[in-house]
């Protein structure tokens, strides 16, 4: 009995291992990983890391707008590891999941929740909210700091701030939303100048900075000092003849600067000052000694107009030539540079020499020979430097040409090597009379009607009270072909034919020309589109004929903006009440450039190379 059990008990061992053995396990996938969502323009792109389940067979993604409920389901199959959502609604937030599915069917189990909102481009222009020192400070600290904050956060890489004159502000500094950038200067501003700043940047979205991008303000005085001196300190191989000049922060007194100079070995000096008393030349009667250092001091005494005095004696040496000089000079340098065209009207000539001048020679040298009767004052920056200030200035598109003949000596008498000359021509200046381009004139009713074709726009209001704007397009691409670099006045010309009603008194009084840009074709949105900038009254009274407004600012701002505006300067014409609701017809009507004649017209002048 016993051994009958033990066989039973074995036998059904065996049975139950044999089940076991013919049974295949099968598991579901493991649960994805890394899963992400990144948030697009109406759309949310979703991320993760491919499973490495050998019988994978793709993923399921699972998403709604409601957390805990994603009633969405999107199959992705293998070996995809992203997906992207479309059709969003920007700014309301989705929430997504994702499992792993197996050729069998079995689903890993869910990741969890990730959730994020479509947002639509930062399309918003940046501007400048405020700055340190503020527009148009006065008695500014020499001291003082440059501070720049913007109305939002910058691509700091696109930022660049310049000053002028000009001066070194030292590195920017941002704090860490790139709101505001600060300069801590190593050296203090100079005395009583007005300094303008210019910023230029744009935001991490690629928007241009808008607005006012300058400001300007002016620092302290103080006490007078020399700024520079010819020769220079340390200055060798000096001609003996040479003129010792000071030249002053400050207008000075003479008999003061005079009195406070002092120089070893000594130095006998007839003086001359310029006019405006800030530059002062020792001119000894006789010339200095050959190879000879000489150490020259102007002491405190020396005042300026308010009896200001030198904050500290100003000393500075220079070394006269061992030789007399021999070699001729010669002209190194222009400006304007040779040939060059596009020059302004006001342009001072300046011509730059290889040595020292005599400037009473030079000048005489000096002649603008076409055109002819030219005059003018000079001026020297420096002893190889002369600049000729014409009296007026050029006229518009003229040829210049002026010369330096071999009578021109440096301090040594040596002669000009051979006569120079040079020319340039002046910016030159033309007007267009531009005809609006007919395929893009016409008016909308803000009821949605559109008319392009015919040959005359309404204005106003009708019987139906319903309403009506017009539009004009210029095309700009004269100017851009030729290479126009200032609009010097753009003047807008239609003509009105028949007035209706009376809209001018009752649709709120003048009629507007307003700076919009609607682009190739006018549609009917374009009853509301958006105004640039400027507006102008085009018109005020129910007189037909002609009516014209200057317009320099919109088509200076459209030439600017060119590309983004297709090379077109475009107007909008309306009243400032839509409709008075009487139901009676109050409009004007103008010539579009579908008319045989009075065609809008644009009357441009401007400047080019």
């Amino acid at each position: 009995m016993r051994t009958r059990n033990w066989l039973l008990l074995a036998l059904g061992s065996l049975l139950l291992m044999a089940g076991q053995c013919g049974q295949q396990v099968n598991n579901p996938p493991e649960k994805p990983t890394g899963f992400v969502a990144i948030p697009g323009d109406r759309q949310v792109v979703l991320n993760w890391n491919a499973s490495t389940e050998p019988d994978l067979k793709g993923y399921n993604v699972y998403w709604g707008s409601t957390s805990g409920t994603l009633p969405n389901v999107e199959y992705v199959p293998k070996p995809a590891t992203s997906k992207t959502i479309t059709g969003l609604t920007n700014g309301t937030t989705y929430y997504f999941a994702l499992d792993a599915e197996d050729t069998g069917g079995l689903k890993s189990a869910r990741t969890d929740e990730v959730a994020t909102a479509p947002i639509a481009p930062d399309t918003t222009a940046p501007t400048i909210s405020s700055t340190v020192p503020a527009n148009g400070a006065t008695l500014v600290a020499l001291d003082s700091n440059l501070e720049v904050t913007f109305s939002e956060g910058m691509d700091v890489g696109t930022v660049t701030v310049t000053i002028a004159p000009s001066f070194d502000l030292g590195d920017p500094t941002w704090n860490p939303e790139n709101t505001k950038v600060s300069f801590d200067p190593a050296t203090s501003l100079a005395s009583e100048t007005t300094y303008t700043v210019t910023v230029e940047g744009k935001d991490p979205a690629g928007n241009a900075l808008t607005g006012s991008k300058t400001f300007s303000f002016t620092t302290v005085g103080s006490p007078p000092s020399v700024l520079s001196t010819a020769p220079a300190n340390g200055d060798t191989n000096i001609p003996v003849n040479t003129d010792i000049s000071f030249s002053f922060s400050k207008a000075m007194n003479k008999a003061s600067v005079e009195g406070a100079f002092s120089s070893s070995p000594a130095i006998t000096c007839a003086w001359s000052w310029t006019p405006d008393s800030k530059l002062a030349t020792c001119n000894p009667p006789t010339d200095l000694s050959f190879n000879t250092t000489y150490s020259v001091t102007l002491g405190t005494g020396a005042k300026d107009l308010a009896d200001d005095p030198l904050a500290t004696p100003y000393s500075f040496s220079f070394t006269t030539a061992s030789a007399p000089d021999t070699t001729k000079p010669t002209v190194t340098g222009s400006v304007p540079a040779n040939g060059a065209t596009g020059v302004a009207r006001y342009t001072n000539i300046e011509v730059i020499f290889s040595e020292p001048m005599d400037k009473a020679s030079t000048q005489t040298a000096f002649q603008i020979t076409s055109p002819a009767g030219v005059t003018g004052i000079f001026s020297w920056p420096s002893s190889n430097r002369m600049v000729f200030n014409p009296s007026s200035d050029f006229d518009y598109g003229t040829n210049v040409t002026w010369q330096v003949t071999n009578a021109a000596k440096d301090l040594a008498g040596n002669t000009l090597a051979a006569t120079v000359t040079r020319s340039f021509r002046v910016i030159r200046q033309k007007t267009l009379n531009l005809e609006s381009q007919a395929a893009m004139d016409g008016y909308v009713y803000n009821t949605g009607s559109v008319y392009t074709t015919s040959v005359g726009l309404a204005v106003g209001d009708t019987s139906a009270n319903t309403s009506m704007r017009g539009f004009f397009s210029f095309d700009l691409s004269p100017l851009v072909t030729d290479s126009a670099t200032n609009i010097t006045s753009a003047i807008l010309y239609a003509y009105q034919y028949l007035v209706d009603g009376a809209p001018y008194t009752d649709l709120g009084g003048g009629l507007r020309a307003e700076s919009v840009y609607y682009g190739s074709s006018l549609d009917a949105g374009d009853f509301e589109t958006t105004v640039l900038t400027y507006a102008y009254i085009l018109s005020t009274n129910t007189t037909t004929g002609w009516k014209g407004v200057s317009v320099s600012s919109k088509v200076r701002d459209d030439y600017t903006n060119r590309v983004a505006r297709g090379n077109r300067s475009q107007f909008r014409l309306r009243f400032p009440t839509t409709t008075n609701a009487d139901g009676g017809n109050d409009y004007a009507d103008f010539y579009t450039g579908n008319a045989s004649s009075y065609k809008p017209t644009l009357v441009v002048t401007y400047e080019y190379p």
